[in-house]
């Protein structure tokens, strides 16, 4: 009787090692699928602000060609048209799922 009662007593620690392991397991599960949502949200954060910059981007120049063309200004001491085809390449990239991890700095972009 001795050794039944232990066995009862190793089967009931190891049911509340199992329980207290399915818990964990659920909040874990929980805690990715949180993280996993912010991630997606902060991705989809940067892909605005890439589409916000190249539509700035495109503005800009059209705005400095308008100028020049039309009402004899300046050409502009920084054209923008190497750093609208970086942003416009990465743009098109990231809709093709080709995400860059390298961010260029400014020798990469004149």
């Amino acid at each position: 009787m001795n050794e039944l009662e232990q066995l009862q007593t190793e089967m009931r620690a190891i049911r509340r090692s199992l329980d207290n392991c399915y818990v964990e397991n659920n909040a874990l599960r929980a805690l990715v699928e949180t993280q996993h949502l912010e991630i997606r949200e902060l991705f989809g954060d940067v892909d605005m602000v890439q589409r916000g910059q190249g539509i700035l981007f495109l503005r800009t120049r059209d705005i400095e060609n308008w100028a020049e063309n039309d009402h004899n200004f300046p050409h502009p001491l920084f054209p923008l048209s190497r750093l609208e085809e970086v942003l416009r390449a990465r743009i098109v990239a990231r809709a093709r799922g080709h995400v860059e991890q390298n961010v260029p700095n400014g020798s990469d972009i004149r």
